[in-house]
């Protein structure tokens, strides 16, 4: 009998220890579903007789046992300092150095943010999401010719959840033209454009030390130029989009 990718995942010996998340519910491989209430994008991985260590991998798959490429993986360690995971191959990650407890692991992936609490007794930690798509997106914004400096960027925003946001920098090349990719999107419609952001001139009267600090803090006004009407695509589950921001042709924008 031919067994679907994620019964075949499930069998592997590791994997078959580890708690995995759906979207709001928490799952064990060969385990009964949890009737109890839980936090969305939250699980407690506790494995008993698993070996001691101070690495944890952690892999972000989605419900065919894909890798999911673009997250972000971090932990927050009791002392307040954020440690950043290290990407050692297509959706796994790698976090070193850790002391013994359960640790909030933080994976960014889709525009959301994913807690697990886990167990370092426990040397894996899996995140099973919704199987997603990808979008890539050709763009060209000539009329910055004319324009002040500023910086560039694809916006990319859920219809009907306007907080689900991604704002990429774009290199502006001489033809203001180029190619961005988002490696992994939730199912759903979104709108896609193209703006141009500007930081104001220092009022009159402030040093340059203060414009300076102006410039470089996080909170800094920003004065948002629209380039493009914003455009409706589809994310579909397992399929890649590709749309055209401007007026520029696919065969001849340049790859990442």
């Amino acid at each position: 009998m031919r067994m679907d990718p994620f019964a075949q995942w499930c069998r592997r010996p590791w994997r078959s220890l580890t708690a995995v998340v759906f979207t709001g519910l928490i799952v064990g491989c060969g385990a009964e579903e949890s009737s109890a209430p839980r936090p969305a994008f939250t699980a407690t991985a506790l494995v008993e007789g698993a070996t001691d260590g101070r690495s944890v991998w952690v892999r972000v798959l989605d419900q065919n046992a894909e890798p999911i490429d673009g997250a972000s993986v971090s932990v927050q360690l009791e002392s307040g300092d954020v440690r950043d995971a290290v990407e050692v191959g297509r959706g796994e990650h790698r976090i070193d150095g850790l002391l013994e407890g359960v640790v909030p692991i933080q994976v960014q992936a889709g525009g959301r943010e994913h807690l697990l609490k886990h167990a370092i007794e426990n040397p894996y930690a899996t995140l099973v999401l919704p199987v997603g798509g990808e979008l890539d997106v050709v763009w060209q914004a000539p009329q910055l010719a004319g324009l002040p400096d500023g910086d560039l960027y694809l916006v990319v925003v859920a219809r009907l959840d306007p907080e689900l946001r991604f704002e990429i920098p774009l290199e502006q090349a001489e033809s203001y033209t180029g190619r961005a990719s988002i490696p992994y999107l939730m199912p759903g419609q979104y709108l896609a454009s193209l703006e141009l952001w500007r930081v104001p001139e220092p009022a009159d009267g402030m040093s340059d030390a203060d414009a300076a600090v102006l410039a470089d803090a996080e909170e800094a006004p920003v004065k948002i130029l629209p380039l493009t009407q914003p455009r409706l695509v589809w994310i579909a589950p397992g399929e890649a989009a590709q749309i055209v921001l401007g007026s520029p042709t696919v065969a001849d924008a340049p790859r990442p």
